[in-house]
C-alpha cells in the first residue's frame, strides 16, 4: 500500500495555483512517497525532493537549463533535523497501518511531533514550471536576444532596465526606473521621467507645476541600491492620464518614507485629478472624492485600500496584518508603529498590485507573498449597486498623478513622501506565481549590496 505526504500550507483562495516555482500559492500539495528522490536538511528544516512530480513532462530545454525537481521545505526544532529526517524514513519504511503524512498549517497538525507548523512559512512546496540555468541558478532568460550597452549584457527583448519580464505579454506598458534618472546627479530636480513601457515617450512624466521632487543616488538613506525619486510632502510628478480597465499588474520599489508629516499618507502613491482613483495603503472610509478634509484621522496602518475611476464609494479595503482569506500577514509601514521617520532600512520595500479577470484585487510584498485579498465586487454584481457603491473593485485605473492624489492646485491633496525607484503598469494580471517571481526580481536588483 503507497504512503503518502499531503501538506496544507493555507486556505484555498482565489491566489491559490497548482503549480509554483516560488513557492508562492501552493496551498495544498499532495505526492506519493514512492517519488522521493531525496532528503535533507538544513538549520531548523529539512528538505525533501521528489522524482516525476511536476506538471509538465518531456520538455524540450536549452542545454544548460533544467527543471527543477519538486520539493517541500519544513521548519523543525533546530538540532533535531536528522532526527526529523529519520521520522520520516522509518514511518514510510516501517509496517504501520497509517498511509498518509500529513503536515497542516491552518491546524497545526502533523503526523510528526518533530515538525514545525505555526506559521505559513514553515512550509514552502516547489512545483517547477520553468526552466533554470544549471550555472546560475536563476530563471533561464532563453537567448539573448540583444546586446544592452548601458548593462554590457546580452539580454532578452523582453528585458527593460535589468528586469527580465519572461514573456512579450508580460511587458509593461507603463515604465519608469532608475535608467530614466541616469542624466541627474546627487540633488538634480528632475524635469522629466523617461517612460521605458511599451507606450513609449507619449507617457513621459513631469513634476507636477512647480514642485521639485529631486534624484538621489543610491544610499543607505533612501534604502535603495540605485538612483530614486525623493519625494516630499509637497511633491508629485504628472502622468499623461494613463488608463486600463481590465486586469492589471501594478509594481513599485520604495525605499525610505515618510509619515510624520500632518498632511501625508505613506502608501497614497498614485491617482487622478479627480479624487476617484486611489491606491495602495490606508483606511478611507469616506465617499465621494478623496482629499485632506474627507480622509481626517483615518489613516491606518497595515492596510491595503484601493479604488478606482468614476467609483465614489469608500475604497476597498482590508487589512494584512491577518490571515484572512489565506494571507501572509505582514506589517507595514513600519514607522506607524514607531510615530516616526524610518532610520534604518533593510533594503527597499516592493509592492505589487493585482486585479484580475474577475476584478479580485491581490497585494504581494517583496518576498512574493500574498499579504491582501479583496473579493471582487462590481457595479454589476446588484441591481442596487450604483458608483456610490462602498468597496466596488471594477472601474479604470486611471493614473494622473504619482505621488499624490488629486494636484497641488488645492491644499487638499493627499500625498505620499519618500523614495521611489520604479513604477510600472502591466496591462494584465500576471498571475500569482509571476507576480511572486517579479517582486523577488525587483528586490534583488534595487536592494544595496
Amino acid at each position: 500500500m503507497n504512503k503518502y505526504f499531503v501538506f496544507r500550507k493555507e486556505e484555498v483562495t482565489e491566489s491559490s495555483i497548482t503549480s509554483s516555482d516560488s513557492g508562492v500559492g501552493m496551498s495544498v500539495f499532495a505526492v506519493s512517497a514512492d517519488k522521493i528522490a531525496y532528503l535533507s536538511a538544513e538549520k531548523g528544516k529539512i528538505f525533501i525532493a521528489f522524482n516525476n512530480a511536476t506538471v509538465y513532462e518531456n520538455v524540450n530545454l536549452l542545454e544548460g537549463d533544467f527543471i527543477q525537481k519538486s520539493s517541500v521545505t519544513i521548519g523543525c526544532p533546530e538540532g533535531q533535523e536528522l532526527k526529523f529526517v529519520e521520522d520520516i524514513v522509518n514511518f514510510i519504511s516501517g509496517e504501520k497501518q497509517r498511509t498518509i503524512m500529513k503536515f497542516d498549517v491552518i491546524d497545526d497538525k502533523s503526523t510528526f511531533k518533530l515538525a514545525e507548523l505555526s506559521k505559513p512559512e514553515s512550509i514552502e512546496a516547489k512545483i517547477g514550471t520553468r526552466a533554470v540555468n544549471l550555472q546560475t541558478k536563476k530563471i533561464s532568460t532563453g537567448v539573448a536576444d540583444k546586446y544592452d550597452v548601458k548593462s554590457g549584457k546580452f539580454v532578452t527583448k523582453t528585458t527593460i532596465a535589468e528586469i527580465d519580464f519572461l514573456a512579450e505579454e508580460n511587458l509593461p506598458s507603463f515604465d519608469v526606473n532608475h535608467e530614466g534618472l541616469a542624466s541627474f546627479a546627487d540633488g538634480d530636480t528632475i524635469t522629466k521621467w523617461r517612460n521605458d513601457g511599451t507606450k513609449g515617450a507619449a507617457f513621459n512624466i513631469t513634476r507636477l507645476g512647480t514642485t521639485t521632487p529631486s534624484c538621489e543616488t543610491a544610499s543607505s538613506t533612501s534604502g535603495i541600491g540605485k538612483k530614486s525619486a525623493n519625494i516630499a510632502n509637497s511633491e508629485s510628478f504628472d502622468v499623461p492620464s494613463f488608463s486600463t480597465k481590465g486586469d492589471y499588474t501594478l509594481y513599485c520599489v520604495i525605499g525610505e518614507y515618510r509619515g510624520n508629516k500632518a498632511n501625508s499618507n505613506p502608501m497614497v502613491l498614485y491617482g487622478d485629478v479627480a479624487g476617484e482613483t486611489i491606491g495602495f495603503g490606508g483606511i478611507h472610509p469616506p465617499a465621494g472624492e478623496l482629499n485632506e478634509a474627507t480622509l481626517g484621522k483615518a489613516r491606518k496602518p497595515y492596510s491595503f485600500s484601493v479604488r478606482h475611476s468614476t467609483r465614489l464609494g469608500a475604497p476597498a479595503t482590508t487589512q494584512t496584518d491577518t490571515k484572512e482569506k489565506g494571507t501572509i500577514p505582514f506589517r507595514w509601514p513600519s514607522f506607524l508603529e514607531a510615530e516616526g521617520v524610518i532610520d534604518d532600512m533593510d533594503g527597499p520595500d516592493v509592492f505589487i498590485v493585482r486585479r484580475d479577470k474577475k476584478f479580485n484585487m491581490f497585494l504581494h510584498n517583496r518576498d512574493g507573498d500574498v499579504i491582501g485579498f479583496i473579493p471582487a465586487k462590481t457595479i454589476n454584481d446588484d441591481k442596487k449597486f450604483t458608483t456610490l457603491t462602498d468597496g466596488l473593485t471594477d472601474g479604470a485605473l486611471l493614473i494622473e498623478n504619482l505621488g499624490t492624489v488629486k494636484d497641488f492646485t488645492t491644499a487638499a491633496a493627499i500625498v505620499f513622501s519618500g523614495h521611489l525607484a520604479r513604477f510600472g503598469v502591466i496591462e494584465r494580471d500576471i498571475g500569482t506565481d509571476n507576480a511572486a517571481q517579479l517582486c523577488r526580481d525587483l528586490f534583488d536588483l534595487y536592494k544595496i549590496i
